[in-house]
């Protein structure tokens, strides 16, 4: 079985952690001062975390039971069908990426853009609107 630390590293670099209470607040319990002063940035306080303390969170079964109630939920999220999936089926297979540096993921993680806030809430507005007309939920 992986280490506590490399469980932890495994969901710090899944983003879903800056949406999901659970995982935020696993991250905060390992050093509630670090994950402060990191601006609540899990992969960088697990970085900076001491070696003392990473002692005690391999040897706390407590903690690692958190952990894995922390993975479960990271597993299930990910096992859930996505909106897309659920209502495009016949292109299931299709790639299809969007990326746009105006959405910001958490405060913790810094991003260099500008200009194109209008341009996305724009987007934005337009499909909800498309949605609510359908019946449907983004």
């Amino acid at each position: 079985m992986a280490t506590i630390e490399a469980r932890l590293t495994h969901l710090a670099r899944n983003l879903w952690w800056a949406w999901s209470a659970e995982a935020t607040a696993l991250f905060a319990g390992i050093d509630p001062l670090l994950f402060t002063a990191t601006n609540q940035n899990p992969v960088k306080t697990l970085r900076m975390l001491s070696p003392e303390r990473k002692k005690l969170n391999e040897q706390d079964a407590a903690f690692a039971d958190r952990v894995t109630a922390v993975e479960k939920l990271l597993a299930e999220y990910l096992k859930t069908p996505s909106w897309f999936s659920k209502h495009h089926q016949s292109e299931r297979n299709a790639l299809v990426a969007y990326f746009c540096a105006e959405f910001a993921v958490h405060e913790s993680l810094p991003q260099y853009s500008g200009g194109l806030g209008k341009d996305v809430e724009w987007r934005l507005r337009k499909l909800l609107e498309v949605t609510k007309r359908a019946g449907e939920t983004v």
